[in-house]
């Protein structure tokens, strides 16, 4: 896996329909189906996996994005699929030597990992179509709730806030250091464990030295300033709108129907 294919927490600035929804509805509606999902058997899940792919597609959503975002966790779907294939107890369908592959075992296996795939896509549809500040926004205002009890709301926005935006750099700074050591002779593709390690090395260092820079630099700079979580302003105030929170409300008793209609 390149760095290059890794879009997980990438914000891609274009125009599309889920760009334009409310934030706060996307946010909410992407916890609210990652959790439905582990409720769903087998049948449930594929039709719960053909209805999202079509409302992407409608979105407008860019499908070379959303398997690259797949793409960047085959390494935890392909232990999570094995895991199920070969330690699940069943009737076996498949036994070469010491491995054996149960019926339960495949079932579990396939169901397993195609939830780690939703939850990607889910996650993905939201990072790749809300800003980085768009997202603090709403998490501040969907908490807002817990300031109550002294939950310090501004402070967690804006470390979210922080962290995305973060991303993008960090992701193009590990895909230069890489470049770098490639040109010096260093192969990412070995097999051999020892050998991969001493050739990250040198990219995992100074990408930990640049990012505390930075880091160090931004807290400078806003305390330069004299920032403070409450002079944070909007310059797009959140409203909720008819038109997207009643098809959101659709979609949410569609998805709890889908567990009782198959």
């Amino acid at each position: 896996m390149s760095v290059r294919d890794f879009t997980v927490g990438q914000y891609l600035p274009i125009k599309t329909r889920l760009h334009e929804v409310d934030p706060r509805l996307k946010i909410a509606s992407a916890l609210f189906l990652s959790v439905i999902i582990f409720l769903y058997n087998g049948k449930q899940l594929a039709v719960f996996a053909a209805a999202i792919a079509f409302l992407l597609l409608t979105f407008g959503l860019p499908l070379k994005s959303m398997l690259l975002s797949i793409r960047s966790v085959w390494v935890i779907v392909l232990i999570t699929a094995l895991l199920q294939f070969f330690l699940t107890p069943g009737k076996v369908i498949l036994a070469v030597n010491f491995i054996t592959i149960t019926d339960a075992g495949l079932y579990n296996g396939i169901v397993f990992s195609s939830r780690i795939i939703l939850l990607v896509i889910l996650l993905s549809s939201v990072v790749m179509t809300t800003s980085p500040i768009r997202i603090a926004d709403a998490i501040e205002s969907l908490l807002r709730p817990l300031s109550s009890i002294g939950s310090n709301l501004r402070s967690l926005s804006t470390v979210v806030s922080i962290v995305l935006m973060f991303v993008p750099g960090t992701l193009e700074r590990t895909r230069a250091l890489i470049k770098a050591q490639m040109s010096r002779g260093a192969e990412f593709g070995s097999r051999k464990i020892l050998k991969m390690v001493r050739n990250i090395m040198p990219v995992i260092i100074p990408l930990f030295i640049k990012s505390f820079r930075d880091a160090e630099e931004l807290f400078l700079a806003m305390e330069a300033r004299a920032y403070s979580p409450g002079m944070r302003t909007h310059l797009r105030p959140m409203k909720l709108r008819a038109k997207e929170f009643l098809p959101t409300i659709f979609l949410a008793l569609a998805a709890i129907a889908l567990k009782f209609l198959f």
